[in-house]
């Protein structure tokens, strides 16, 4: 799968996660035909990098 299809499943699902409560990896999945495997490791994966993305923010944020 291209980087750029796999960087827009990425976000649409950590998206959609993120915004519901009641959905299931499985049901994300189905959406956008992958396996429910992929889901979780997108999912965690973008869920990671924020997480990242926060901290880093908080460090530089304390620099100044």
């Amino acid at each position: 799968m291209p980087a750029a299809m796999e960087l827009w499943l990425d976000t649409q699902l950590t998206s959609q996660a993120l915004s519901s409560t009641d959905t299931s990896y499985a049901k994300l999945a189905a959406g956008v035909g992958i396996r429910t495997t992929v889901d979780y490791r997108y999912i965690t994966e973008a869920i990671g990098l924020l997480a990242a993305l926060r901290l880093l923010t908080s460090v530089e944020s304390s620099d100044k």
